[in-house]
């Protein structure tokens, strides 16, 4: 397996994601299986290589915010979504009551009060029509020191596996980033410390075990670090 890139000409916008200008593709066995950026023609005439019949679908990314008490990001939520600005405050001083706010564009899609009993919990928000779930864990922050992370993960679906077979006429998906039980409501659910150890051990958790089962199409996971 080899990798090969070209950032010479690469323009961003915001952040060390690179938005134009730019490519990087992986090639196993004189295919390339993995292709990003916009300058395919180029890539394909340096390198040689056979092009990949299969179209590529972003499943998960991964990032390290830092900050004192707002953290903030941008994020796509769907392949042709908008770029949406995400902010969390956390407010844990010890004079006030500990609480929770995630914005996304400005408007606050999650609120949480009395956060050293919510510590962990999930809620249900709506951005470019698309049903996104809302992960937090802020244990350390509360109850570890602080040099040690929070964890956010915003989380998309699609339909429902059963209705998934059906639209592709009995073809299902061979490859799933996780599976996960939806919820018959849309409050804000939470967890003690026993029920499962972190906000990264949830898809595992029998407490998400449900009637109707439903696919990640993309989770966008945050792992926020407090600076003194």
């Amino acid at each position: 397996m080899q990798v090969f890139w070209n950032l010479a000409s690469a323009k961003y916008m915001y952040g060390p994601e690179p938005q134009e200008g730019f490519y990087v593709a992986i090639v196993c066995e004189q295919e390339i299986i993995l292709f990003l950026g916009d300058m395919h023609q180029e890539a394909l005439r340096k390198l040689k290589f056979t092009p990949s019949q299969m179209a590529c679908t972003l499943l998960s990314k991964k990032e390290h915010l830092f900050g004192r008490k707002v953290y903030s990001t941008k994020a796509q939520f769907g392949e042709k979504g908008m770029t949406h600005d995400i902010a969390i405050e956390c407010h844990t001083e010890d004079s006030i009551e500990p609480q929770l706010c995630i914005r996304v564009d400005e408007q606050t899609v999650v609120e949480v009060q009395h956060l050293t009993w919510k510590f962990r919990g999930n809620q249900t928000i709506s951005v470019d029509n698309l049903e996104v779930e809302v992960f937090w864990d802020v244990y350390n922050w509360l109850f570890n020191s602080n040099d040690r992370n929070a964890v956010f993960m915003f989380q998309t679906f699609s339909d429902s596996i059963e209705n998934s077979r059906n639209k592709t006429s009995g073809r299902s998906s061979q490859s799933l980033l996780f599976q996960w039980s939806s919820f018959k409501d849309k409050e804000t659910k939470w967890f003690t410390e026993s029920s499962c150890a972190s906000v990264l051990q949830w898809p595992n958790s029998q407490s998400f075990k449900g009637t109707s089962q439903r696919v990640s199409s993309f989770s966008l996971l945050l792992y926020a670090w407090k600076c003194e």
